[in-house]
């Protein structure tokens, strides 16, 4: 009877304290999914994920960006790695990296990031920040898409 209790009491923790986390982390944690072609610049602390076809400009400061399919990449110091299924993930940079592609694939992970991508594609924004689009769009990284 004891071992049943206590089962249950541990479980019915285990369960308030995963609610607990997982909704302080939804909070803090906001998507916003842009789609189109044109400029988008984006501003802010998280995950941004780029896919299509045109030019990705990072600046200075970012943690980690991963790239795949790219025609070219540009970047001062740091530490270029090729991954086994032929990404590159790139450290360290300490200028600008630019990176340009007709069929891209970019994840970039980092706090106070700024960036600008200008083509046709997708960019899916994870965190807290803001995006402008050259079609006039603004908006904090909230889930919604938007045509730039």
């Amino acid at each position: 009877m004891k071992s049943t209790y206590w089962t249950r009491a541990l479980f019915a923790l285990m369960v308030t304290l995963l609610t607990l986390a997982l909704g302080s982390t939804a909070a803090w944690a906001s998507t916003a999914t842009v789609e189109g072609t044109g400029t988008i610049t984006a501003q802010g602390t998280g995950t941004v994920r780029l896919s299509g076809s045109g030019t990705v400009t990072v600046d200075p400061g970012v943690g980690v960006i991963w790239v795949q399919g790219a025609e070219s990449i540009e970047t001062e110091g740091g530490r270029r790695t090729t991954l086994p299924d032929g990404t590159i993930r790139l450290t360290g940079a300490v200028g600008q990296v630019v990176i340009t592609g007709e069929e891209l694939g970019v994840q970039i992970v980092g706090e106070d990031m700024e960036l600008t991508a200008t083509g046709t594609g997708r960019a899916r924004l994870r965190g807290k920040g803001t995006y402008q689009t050259s079609s006039g769009m603004a908006g904090e990284w909230t889930g919604e898409a938007v045509d730039f």
